[in-house]
């Protein structure tokens, strides 16, 4: 049971599609595009890959983030579940995951050749056998932020990573092991991100090797990846996820997908509680009484309303309580500003 994600920050989904590598995963296995929440920064992008929870959660929301995560993730279950874990990556993940990280080999940031240290410190990894090994390739973004990814340089860069992803590929067999590719954010053709461009928060999702149905489809949000992974290990979801497992691209009985669909949903429930109840709303909030895909994407569906209508009750009760202080700041500062200006004024006007 050994899972391996890969992470190619800045890859544009549409670049994704020259990569000989990652045609053939996908011939292999299931393709997803997968859309990112904002900000499309990478720390609250990695914290979202790990969590299955968005910013409003687990609290990223900048790359100056100090860490590490206090939401629950992917590596924490894990270590739950005496599962091994490992990193390959800048030392930044390590603001985020802390002593969860488990075997973590971090790059040198001025070596001339940080991907080809990717590929050298993921050998030594997989060697040990962990149960999930994250692999973090930065080329694309490197290169695309200074150039923009409508340069040649850039698409020179993603030729590289999938290189790169080569000779990881030659490291793994998948019969016995889990590959999951996709990327962090993608950047304009001038070179940003951050915002919420298509380009920028649509995402590539490549997964192959056991437990994935070959050929499969599907479109879905960020927050899904680490509930997939969890599926994929055959333990419970990080504790704060949001997401649900991309289940057309998981092949496993019916009977264990029921099973997993109901553990899904109970969680999913409890997370969603607890939010109301922060925003205000203690009315009940059942799971679906006879969990499958479709329904439980319309609970889901039914359940962001319903906190997007608390949310927006609160705030606007918040926003009655500001007014009236408000009303007397503005009015304190404009007869500060009087009292001050006739202070000026009255020894000038002697003169």
């Amino acid at each position: 049971m050994r899972r391996s994600v890969g992470s190619f920050s800045g890859l544009r989904e549409d670049a994704s599609d020259r990569m000989p590598a990652l045609e053939y995963l996908r011939s292999r296995g299931a393709t997803v595009s997968v859309q990112l929440g904002l900000p499309s920064l990478a720390m609250p992008s990695w914290a979202t890959l790990l969590t299955g929870a968005g910013p409003e959660i687990h609290e990223v929301t900048a790359n100056s983030f100090s860490g590490p995560l206090r939401a629950d993730h992917i590596f924490e279950a894990a270590r739950r579940a005496n599962l091994t874990t490992g990193l390959v990556g800048t030392k930044q993940w390590q603001t985020l995951l802390g002593p969860a990280i488990g075997d973590g080999r971090f790059l040198d940031p001025k070596a001339p050749d940080p991907d080809g240290q990717t590929v050298e410190r993921a050998a030594a990894l997989l060697e040990t056998t962990p149960s999930l090994a994250l692999l973090n390739v930065t080329g694309p973004a490197v290169t695309g932020g200074q150039f923009g990814a409508d340069s040649g340089k850039y698409l020179q860069a993603v030729s590289e990573a999938d290189s790169r992803l080569a000779m990881i590929l030659d490291l793994v067999d998948l019969e016995n092991m889990t590959v999951i590719v996709t990327s962090d954010y993608g950047l304009t053709d001038a070179g940003g991100h951050g915002g919420g461009e298509d380009e920028v928060i649509r995402l590539p999702l490549v997964m192959a090797g056991l437990g994935i149905r070959s050929g499969a489809t599907a479109t879905d949000a960020h927050e899904d990846i680490a509930p997939t992974v969890a599926a994929l290990l055959g333990i419970p979801f990080p504790a704060n996820a949001t997401g649900q497992p991309v289940w057309a691209a998981l092949d496993a009985s019916d009977e264990v997908l029921k099973e997993k669909l109901t553990l899904a949903a109970a969680q999913l429930a409890a997370v969603k509680a607890a939010t109301l109840t922060a925003l205000g709303d203690s009315g009940p909030l059942a799971p679906p009484s006879e969990p499958n895909p479709s329904n439980l994407g319309r609970w889901l569906e039914s359940t962001r309303i319903r906190e997007d209508n608390s949310r927006n009750k609160l705030l606007g009760l918040e926003r009655q309580e500001r007014l009236p202080r408000m009303g007397w700041a503005l009015g304190g500062g404009l007869v500060l500003l009087i009292v001050l200006t006739r202070a000026v004024r009255g020894p000038i006007m002697v003169r």
